[in-house]
């Protein structure tokens, strides 16, 4: 199964994964609190960890037209979330 993890700055993660895993949920399953997310995409799972000062997202899909997908919607969405914030998306 194709992979791919980033890890952001961001002095905001928890605030993140509670605005992201919220606006998920209206969609697919979600499962989150304060500090760790997990949403099942029908393209893939996305799993979030957040610590003071930095966010984590680690993907897996079934295929890498999956695996792209779900990095375009994980960016798109937390960069809307982000508000001000500037997040650098350099996916592994």
């Amino acid at each position: 199964m194709p992979h791919s993890t980033i890890t952001l700055s961001t002095e905001n993660a928890s605030r993140l994964i509670k605005r992201l895993c919220k606006h998920f949920s209206h969609k697919v399953e979600v499962n989150f609190d304060e500090t760790h997310g997990e949403v099942d995409f029908p393209f893939g799972e996305c799993e979030m960890e957040a610590t003071d000062k930095t966010l984590t997202f680690t993907l897996q899909a079934e295929d890498e037209e999956g695996l792209q997908r779900g990095q375009k919607v994980v960016s798109d969405h937390a960069d809307q979330f982000a508000r001000d914030e500037q997040l650098q998306w350099n996916w592994e």
